[in-house]
């Protein structure tokens, strides 16, 4: 789908003036002056592969509809007003989604307990600079397929749990400002494909494990 901002331009009025006589495969509108909310008939484009909407002003929370775009791969919300929970429901038909990015955001709430689970090709979660609380769950980690994960700035308490050690293809983990708590899980050591470790700016005391040398 074309298009060229010059001024603010309502979401739900947009896609309703845009219609195509196929199915729409990808919308790619970044950087645009995009605000609204998600319509409901925005959740009619079940053939949707690709959508990047990131750096606009579109509000609302993530609509468990989106659950009904079961061949979607790539999910790119971030830099935009977004707001709410992520439920798990939203994602439990999302069987086809690699990229998760909702970076930058007004989210909250706590993190979802089956998103990799519900989504087994999940390589990228990205939920950095919102307003996410509570502990990150086991079940988080319970995939091979993930390979960056980055919530970054959020309220996360808590320690790292020891399953860490099942997301064995990860090479990306930013969990940079929180409030997480307690010693780094031994079970780092089985992360032989780790290449980048954030966790400045937690409560994390105690020595050095001997099991970060393990990493590399």
């Amino acid at each position: 789908l074309p298009f060229e901002a010059r001024q603010m331009i309502d979401f739900e009025e947009y896609l309703s003036n845009n219609t195509t006589q196929g199915p729409v495969l990808a919308i790619s509108l970044p950087k645009n002056n995009l605000e609204g909310s998600f319509p409901d008939t925005f959740f009619n484009l079940t053939c949707l592969v690709d959508l990047h909407l990131q750096y606009n002003r579109v509000t609302g929370p993530i609509s468990p509809l989106f659950s009904k775009l079961t061949n979607l791969q790539v999910l790119n919300l971030f830099n935009n007003k977004l707001n709410g929970p992520l439920l798990d429901s939203t994602f439990e038909n999302m069987t086809s989604l690699t990229v998760l990015d909702l970076q930058s955001n007004l989210l909250n709430g706590f993190l979802p307990e089956n998103i990799t689970t519900n989504i087994p090709t999940l390589q990228e979660i990205t939920l950095d600079n919102n307003f996410f609380s509570g502990t990150i769950p086991d079940s988080l980690f319970l995939t091979k397929t993930l390979m960056t994960l980055q919530i970054s700035n959020n309220n996360l308490t808590g320690s790292i749990p020891e399953t860490i050690s099942n997301a064995t293809s990860l090479e990306v983990l930013n969990l940079a400002q929180n409030l997480l708590t307690g010693t780094l899980p031994l079970s780092f050591s089985g992360l032989h494909q780790i290449q980048v470790v954030r966790l400045q700016k937690n409560l994390l005391p105690g020595n050095l494990s001997s099991s970060i040398g393990n990493l590399f």
